[in-house]
């Protein structure tokens, strides 16, 4: 995915929490704008978890990012 569709989303006013919906079908909440990351060379977005812990995700792998309100529980805590 462009990069810069990431961007967007996490720069619009009002910010409205979206999921990463990555390729190999794992995704990763995005709660708050402060929860993502973009390097400054563009190479990769972090994402921080509920843990405070963190997923470095390459913007070629995010297959979509979904806006829903019934998009799936995150990759972090999902039900398996």
């Amino acid at each position: 995915m462009d990069i810069e569709k990431i961007r967007e989303a996490r720069l619009a006013y009002p910010f409205r929490p979206f999921h990463l919906v990555l390729e190999n079908g794992r995704n990763f909440s995005v709660d708050e704008a402060h929860w993502l990351a973009i390097s400054p060379t563009k190479k990769f977005v972090l994402v921080v978890l509920p843990d405070d812990s963190h997923v470095t995700i390459a913007p070629e792998s995010v297959r979509q990012l979904d806006f829903s309100e019934s998009s799936p529980a995150s990759e972090f805590g999902a039900a398996e």
